[in-house]
């Protein structure tokens, strides 16, 4: 049987294309007309695009995305290397519906997709970032002031940002529980006090190899996120077990436990 005798909207679209990579679906649309009519219709119907890693995709199949993939909900496009403003703000800009993001690792974007994706998407719940060093105060604004449904904010490696534009961020969203800002190393604890303070829903929070940040900073973590439920503080040299232990208790934190020494243990160690 013919793929085209097939009905598309029951039979094709859903159980035969969905099942393709991006790289077959193109291979089947060029082998003949309708086939590329039909192709294009599914690209239209398609909600999630997953091209993470994907470094073989041509300019033309990215036009194509561009042209007919407008209904997307959720992309990712972590470890592309082809990505550049110019070939990812069209695609962006087509699908205003989108609530999650992943640019993580994208090398040679910049600040402009920042903006195309914070005035288009407004809807956005979920953005990865992580290891984009070209992530600037300024764009951090921009996400502030048009995104006010962000749930999870990946900006591990964004050591481009710095931390006032941090503090500002937090202090207007709310509705964050997971928060990644590791390895951004202008973060002090003064950003962690107010990201503590005005976010008490975060669940999850990643402060790896944020080296300014010290006792006190995880002091407001304790005191004022009750819901937390993972911590991550490795090569945060100024964090110790003091005030650690105080959320072992309710949560599950990166860095492992010290072992008591003998001398520090609430039993005896002979018995008489």
């Amino acid at each position: 049987m013919h793929l085209l005798a097939l009905p598309q909207e029951d039979v094709l679209f859903p159980h035969v294309l969905s099942c393709l990579s991006v790289q077959s679906l193109f291979l089947l649309r060029g082998t003949c007309r309708d086939l590329r009519d039909a192709v294009d219709r599914y690209l239209g119907r398609l909600r999630v695009l997953d091209l993470a890693g994907n470094n073989c995709i041509t300019r033309e199949a990215i036009q194509v995305l561009s042209d007919h993939a407008g209904g997307l909900a959720e992309l990712d496009l972590s470890q592309c290397k082809w990505t550049e403003d110019s070939t990812v703000r069209p695609i962006i800009a087509a699908s205003p519906r989108m609530r999650r993001v992943s640019l993580a690792g994208c090398q040679s974007l910049g600040n402009p997709v920042i903006q195309t994706l914070a005035v288009t998407c407004k809807g956005l719940t979920d953005l990865v970032l992580r290891d984009c060093c070209w992530l600037s105060p300024s764009a951090l604004q921009v996400l502030n002031l048009h995104l006010r449904h962000l749930v999870r904010l990946d900006l591990a490696g964004c050591w481009g940002v710095n931390d006032a534009s941090l503090a500002e961020l937090f202090s207007e969203q709310p509705n964050l529980e997971e928060v990644d800002i590791s390895r951004i190393y202008a973060t002090t604890d003064r950003t962690v006090a107010i990201l503590s303070c005005q976010c008490p829903r975060v669940r999850r929070l990643g402060l790896r190899g944020c080296w300014r940040i010290t006792d006190h900073a995880i002091t407001y973590v304790a005191e004022y996120l009750r819901q937390l439920t993972h911590l991550e503080v490795i090569d945060c040299r100024d964090v110790t077990e003091r005030t650690l232990r105080a959320l072992r208790a309710r949560c599950a934190v990166d860095r492992p436990e010290p072992r008591a020494h003998p001398w520090e243990m609430d039993y005896p160690l002979y018995q008489i």
